[in-house]
């Protein structure tokens, strides 16, 4: 038997355990790829696991690219099979660029570089300053992994990593956990499951 979809409905919709996968599966998702990877350089390299530190640096930008790219595939097969809408993880903009799906990307890119630049030229050196430290101002190039390319870095890392993650957590999961779920409650699995994901990442 089907379970019952409702949109915004007195009656919770079913398949909640597909926000749960969701919340579960990225930090595992990206141990698997990471794991996946460092065994093939081992097994390329006659079984030499010193090639795994100086492989995982190059290789993060596309590892993430690829663990987050699943993930948002996912999060719109989920959405469907849901019928949740765009709208309802809240996507339009509460002016006329929101009819335009190119409007939304490219404020959020703007939103998203300016962000970046208070955070490397301001927020970042302030706190190093507070800390004792001789503040630094760095580029993205160089707060990529050693030896990778800075742009695949910036889309991997940063632009793709943080729509995905917005989508994903303060969407599509706090959207349907708060149907079942005071807002306190809902939050709570949300920020352990971001918190495990970026435990090895920063």
């Amino acid at each position: 038997m089907a379970n019952p979809v409702v949109v915004f409905g007195d009656e919770p919709r079913g398949g909640i355990w597909r926000v749960w996968l969701l919340l579960i599966l990225p930090p595992i998702l990206l141990m698997a790829i990471s794991t996946a990877y460092a065994t093939v350089m081992v097994i390329l390299a006659g079984g030499d696991t010193s090639v795994i530190g100086p492989a995982m640096g190059p290789a993060l930008p596309y590892i993430l690219l690829a663990n987050h790219g699943i993930l948002f595939a996912l999060m719109l097969w989920f959405m469907r099979l849901d019928d949740t809408s765009l709208r309802q993880i809240g996507w339009p903009l509460p002016w006329r660029l929101s009819a335009s799906l190119a409007g939304e990307v490219g404020v959020g890119v703007v939103a998203g570089v300016v962000l970046y630049a208070i955070h490397q030229y301001g927020s970042g050196p302030l706190v190093s300053w507070l800390a004792g430290d001789a503040p630094t101002f760095r580029m993205a190039s160089s707060t990529a992994p050693a030896g990778s390319n800075p742009v695949l870095a910036l889309a991997g890392g940063i632009v793709l990593g943080g729509f995905v993650e917005e989508q994903l957590y303060r969407g599509y999961a706090l959207v349907r956990l708060t149907e079942r779920l005071s807002l306190p409650l809902a939050i709570a699995p949300m920020l352990l499951f971001f918190g495990l994901l970026h435990l090895g990442l920063g």
